[in-house]
């Protein structure tokens, strides 16, 4: 995952024992955070490094080692060690892009999902969300998860509806596979 200019990962507060820093891959800069281990290695910040709200396109890339990577972007992160974010994510295992609503106190609910998806491994991937207030073409709520190559090509995309966070911290979701 990528970009994290000044060698450190200390602005983000959950499982960093999972994350390292590498020089030998990176999109931009000089630096990239790899996850080194646990299945569901999450890296979420509430706020400290920045949030994102209902109104904003945010993306971040990724290298897929192999075909194998599970990848995700977490936003509205409402508090650090508890589910409390959406979860916009790419699972290989299942072949699934996803977008789902997670809190401590209520099921996991999907904003949206598609099977049958498949990502090319080796090559820098943007994932992206547009997050809309209304005010970006959609209705408020709307969230978009695309997928594209540096090209611009849309490899896929996902879009469903929710409002129940409205902004929030930002973090990743990846196993070791993704540097």
């Amino acid at each position: 995952l990528d970009d994290v200019s000044d060698g450190s990962i200390a602005e983000y507060t959950d499982y960093i024992d999972n994350y390292s820093i590498t020089s030998g891959r990176s999109y931009t800069g000089d630096y990239a955070i790899t996850a080194v281990g646990g299945d569901n290695a999450f890296l979420a910040d509430d706020g400290g490094i920045g949030t994102v709200s209902q109104g904003t396109i945010f993306s971040m890339r990724a290298y897929l080692e192999s075909s194998a990577a599970e990848v995700g972007i977490l936003f509205g992160v409402q508090s650090e060690g508890r589910k409390n974010w959406y979860n916009a994510e790419y699972k290989a295992p299942q072949n699934r892009l996803a977008i789902f609503r997670d809190n401590e106190t209520r099921p996991t609910e999907t904003v949206a999902n598609k099977n049958g998806v498949e990502l090319p491994a080796e090559e820098w991937l943007q994932f992206k969300i547009t997050w809309d207030d209304g005010t970006l073409g959609g209705n408020s709520g709307d969230i978009t998860f695309t997928i594209q190559r540096e090209s611009g090509e849309v490899l896929h995309e996902i879009a469903g509806n929710n409002t129940f966070y409205t902004s929030g911290g930002i973090g990743y979701n990846n196993q070791a596979d993704v540097a």
